[in-house]
């Protein structure tokens, strides 16, 4: 599910609350695959994409802002 992006500061926590509604589209996509929620122990958070202060981004490979065009990003060959 995608949320609104957020800043985070180092070594801080980030409580996520899912809404019912979320909550029974979860319970249903376990139940349609042999699961029940009270049987899971174990989640994989996946991170799309990272935006760091210096301006760089990682997505999957690491990126900067285009001075020229801050709306659009080069790929960084070296990994900083």
């Amino acid at each position: 599910m995608r949320r609104p992006p957020f800043s985070l500061d180092a070594e801080a926590t980030y409580r996520y609350t899912v809404s019912e509604r979320e909550l029974r589209k979860f319970k249903t996509f376990l139940a349609g695959r042999g699961f029940q929620l009270e049987n899971l122990n174990k989640i994989v958070i996946r991170v799309g994409e990272i935006i760091y202060d210096d301006g760089k981004r990682w997505s999957q490979a690491w990126y900067k802002s285009n001075p020229d065009l801050p709306s659009k990003w080069e790929k960084i060959t070296k990994q900083p």
